[in-house]
Protein backbone atom coordinates (compact mmCIF):
# COMPACT_ATOMS: atom_id res chain seq x y z
CA UNK A 1 0.00 0.00 0.00
CA UNK A 2 2.87 2.52 0.67
CA UNK A 3 4.52 1.97 -2.35
CA UNK A 4 1.46 2.55 -4.34
CA UNK A 5 0.41 5.67 -2.35
CA UNK A 6 4.05 7.04 -2.99
CA UNK A 7 4.45 5.66 -6.70
CA UNK A 8 3.23 8.56 -8.33
CA UNK A 9 6.13 10.97 -6.52
CA UNK A 10 9.12 9.11 -8.72
CA UNK A 11 10.02 11.58 -10.63
CA UNK A 12 9.20 14.81 -8.52
CA UNK A 13 8.48 16.88 -11.56
CA UNK A 14 7.54 19.66 -9.45
CA UNK A 15 10.48 20.29 -8.44
CA UNK A 16 12.11 20.35 -12.00
CA UNK A 17 10.23 23.95 -12.80
CA UNK A 18 12.59 25.95 -10.27
CA UNK A 19 16.00 26.42 -10.77
CA UNK A 20 17.13 25.69 -6.96
CA UNK A 21 21.04 27.25 -8.21
CA UNK A 22 21.33 24.81 -11.71
CA UNK A 23 21.47 21.30 -11.92
CA UNK A 24 23.68 20.96 -8.95
CA UNK A 25 21.66 22.86 -6.70
CA UNK A 26 18.35 20.78 -7.97
CA UNK A 27 20.22 17.40 -7.18
CA UNK A 28 21.01 18.51 -3.87
CA UNK A 29 17.40 19.42 -3.15
CA UNK A 30 16.18 15.79 -4.94
CA UNK A 31 18.73 13.78 -2.80
CA UNK A 32 17.43 13.93 0.69
CA UNK A 33 13.70 13.65 -1.03
CA UNK A 34 14.53 10.89 -2.59
CA UNK A 35 15.82 9.26 0.33
CA UNK A 36 13.19 9.92 2.38
CA UNK A 37 10.46 8.48 -0.51
CA UNK A 38 13.07 5.63 -0.15
CA UNK A 39 13.19 5.05 3.53
CA UNK A 40 9.11 5.39 3.54
CA UNK A 41 8.54 2.52 1.15
CA UNK A 42 10.90 0.17 3.25
CA UNK A 43 8.75 0.56 6.20
CA UNK A 44 6.24 -2.24 7.55
CA UNK A 45 2.85 -0.87 7.35
CA UNK A 46 2.70 -1.09 10.81
CA UNK A 47 5.26 1.41 11.28
CA UNK A 48 4.08 4.27 13.84
CA UNK A 49 3.75 7.88 12.78
CA UNK A 50 6.45 8.50 15.06
CA UNK A 51 8.42 6.83 12.89
CA UNK A 52 7.50 8.36 9.82
CA UNK A 53 7.97 11.74 11.06
CA UNK A 54 11.41 10.87 11.94
CA UNK A 55 11.85 10.27 8.61
CA UNK A 56 10.47 13.53 8.09
CA UNK A 57 12.82 15.09 10.54
CA UNK A 58 15.67 13.80 9.03
CA UNK A 59 14.99 14.99 5.61
CA UNK A 60 14.26 18.66 6.48
CA UNK A 61 17.39 18.69 8.17
CA UNK A 62 18.90 17.24 5.16
CA UNK A 63 17.64 20.36 3.29
CA UNK A 64 18.30 22.83 5.75
CA UNK A 65 22.16 21.63 6.08
CA UNK A 66 22.33 21.50 2.03
CA UNK A 67 21.28 24.99 2.23
CA UNK A 68 23.96 26.22 4.34
CA UNK A 69 26.72 26.46 1.43
CA UNK A 70 24.39 28.40 -0.66
CA UNK A 71 24.08 31.03 2.39
CA UNK A 72 20.30 30.14 2.26
CA UNK A 73 20.07 30.82 -1.51
CA UNK A 74 19.29 27.52 -2.93
CA UNK A 75 16.07 27.24 -0.66
CA UNK A 76 14.76 30.64 -0.79
CA UNK A 77 10.55 31.37 -0.39
CA UNK A 78 9.96 30.50 -4.00
CA UNK A 79 11.30 26.79 -3.17
CA UNK A 80 9.92 26.80 -0.16
CA UNK A 81 6.53 27.42 -1.33
CA UNK A 82 7.36 24.60 -3.64
CA UNK A 83 9.09 22.03 -0.98
CA UNK A 84 6.24 22.52 2.09
CA UNK A 85 3.62 21.58 0.00
CA UNK A 86 5.63 18.66 -1.72
CA UNK A 87 6.43 17.33 1.78
CA UNK A 88 2.94 17.74 3.02
CA UNK A 89 1.39 15.87 -0.03
CA UNK A 90 4.22 12.60 0.97
CA UNK A 91 2.73 12.62 4.19
CA UNK A 92 -0.62 12.36 3.54
CA UNK A 93 0.15 9.69 1.00
CA UNK A 94 1.47 7.91 3.90
CA UNK A 95 -1.64 8.28 5.81
CA UNK A 96 0.09 11.36 8.27
CA UNK A 97 -1.53 14.65 8.79
CA UNK A 98 1.24 17.42 8.09
CA UNK A 99 -0.71 19.89 9.92
CA UNK A 100 -0.99 17.47 13.32
CA UNK A 101 1.28 18.57 15.93
CA UNK A 102 1.50 15.12 16.99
Amino acid sequence: MRTDALARFDGLHDLDRLTYQGKKGLATIKAPIFRLLDDLRQLEESASVDRIVELFKKCVLELNSANIPYEGDLIATDECEELCPLLDRIALAVGVDPTSEE
